[in-house]
């Protein structure tokens, strides 16, 4: 008998023991009441199979060699300060430890409920549902602990209660826990590599072999399950391979199928900044060149202007916009012989245009002009005409205004001689009537 008896009181009556719960190679659980306040909680005791003893009804622990398990009882104690720091809902609450009987103790909160073990006996297997949601939870409090550099270490259904009254999967047993500042080693894929196993299990009701044991056969077990999950479970049960999650997020991300792990990760946003590199080279607008060859589009909205020419020296540079300045490849200011030619026929083709032009203007005399430009480039000139006469009708209008003038003569002489007015009036009209029908016939 190493367990200890109903109503043992510990710690002079503070906590009385009530029975046993459960028993692991380094401790035995007891369920107990917190007397003080009546409250039903879980004490932890250290007692490790082969080095600890206790005889009869006594409540002393013995240990086969004297001082050898002292280093372990230190360890432990130690582990409960730091346990006792975290708070997650499904990491179990650590109230008080103490040293008592030669051994020591750790008080934690009482969970009502089944272990995650007597779940799997009860339904053989799970559904991946309700199996994902345990390990997601699970997953979130080893997560938490290992932000802590703390490792579980000890992670099976057995040392998982699921709280009744919400179904919550809590760590109930941290007795092999490691700290990163201990003299045991830091390795979260441990903790990953048990979860994988604990997920197996949920799903097939079956313990996953070791890693030297596995096979194609192991995951064939995993029967209408998401292939996701199946090769999350599969490169999580291989720990120390590159394949490995190296995370508790990177074996969540797997299970979703949203990462291969966090090598592939990296390079997935190597590639999109490669992606971004390129796109920022790629100009945002055209580049509008010169025309290479040929004859130059004419502005459409000024009137050309006869080339103005510059020498300097052996260079021309004309500065009429319908000339090119580039060179033949689009990109310089100084033209080929072929553009020179080219130019200088255009601009001598121009000048005898002008010659033309105004060879004509002296010939028709100093009327007013206004050059204008068609569309051929060619100036013209609008002249205004004044109509021209026949000599018939210039004879004409003289003998009117000799006619004109001789009544008005005959009218002063009739003022002037008062008997003879009637006949000279008479003559007057006659002669003038006459004149008037022999132009007019």
């Amino acid at each position: 008998m190493h367990q200890l008896l109903k109503g043992t009181p510990l710690q002079g009556g503070k906590y009385r023991i009530e029975e046993t719960v459960a028993q692991s190679d380094v401790s035995i659980t007891y369920l107990a009441t917190w007397v003080a306040y009546n409250l039903k909680v879980c004490i932890k005791e250290f007692f490790m199979k082969g080095f600890c003893d206790r005889a009869g009804n006594t409540t002393v622990v013995t240990h086969a060699l004297e001082g050898s398990v002292a280093p372990y009882i230190r360890e432990f104690l130690r582990e409960v300060r730091t346990l006792a720091s975290l708070d997650h809902p499904s990491i179990i609450r650590v109230h008080d430890r103490f040293e008592e009987n030669n051994t020591a103790y750790y008080v934690m909160d009482f969970v009502e409920g089944p272990t995650l073990a007597d779940i799997i006996g009860k339904h053989s297997r799970l559904e991946e549902k309700k199996a994902r949601e345990y390990v997601e939870k699970i997953a979130d409090a080893l997560h938490y602990m290992h932000e802590q550099g703390i490792t579980h270490q000890g992670v099976e259904a057995s040392n998982i209660m699921v709280r009744s009254r919400d179904n919550t999967p809590i760590l109930i047993d941290f007795c092999l826990s490691k700290h990163s500042s201990g003299v045991r080693s830091f390795s979260p894929q441990q903790d990953i590599h048990a979860l994988a196993a604990l997920f197996y299990q949920m799903l097939t009701g079956k313990v996953l072999p070791a890693p030297d044991e596995v096979t194609l056969e192991t995951f064939a077990e995993l029967t209408d399950v998401t292939p996701s999950v199946v090769d999350a479970i599969e490169r999580a049960s291989h720990p120390g391979l590159a394949s490995m999650p190296a995370s508790i997020p990177d074996f969540l991300s797997a299970l979703k199928g949203s990462a291969a792990g966090a090598f592939q990760v990296d390079l997935s946003v190597v590639g999109e900044e490669e992606e971004d590199e390129e796109e920022e080279e790629t100009p945002t607008a055209p580049l509008h060149l010169p025309p290479i060859g040929g004859e130059p589009e004419a502005p459409q909205t000024h009137k050309p202007e006869e080339p103005q020419t510059e020498n300097t020296g052996n260079q021309e540079l004309s500065t009429n916009p319908a000339l090119p300045l580039s060179g033949g490849d689009g990109g310089g200011l100084h033209p080929t012989p072929e553009e020179r030619a080219a130019s200088a026929k255009r601009a001598a083709d121009m000048d005898r245009e002008a010659a033309l032009a105004r060879s004509a203007s002296v010939e028709r005399g100093p009327q007013a002009h206004k050059p204008t430009t068609s569309k051929s480039h060619k100036p013209v000139w609008e002249t205004k005409k004044e109509p021209v006469k026949t000599a018939e009708e210039l004879q004409k209008e003289k003998y009117s205004a000799v006619s004109q003038q001789f009544a008005k003569n005959m009218a002063r002489n009739q003022s002037g001689n008062g008997g003879s007015a009637g006949l000279f009036v008479l003559l007057a009209v006659v002669v003038v009537i006459a004149l008037v029908a022999y132009f007019l016939l």
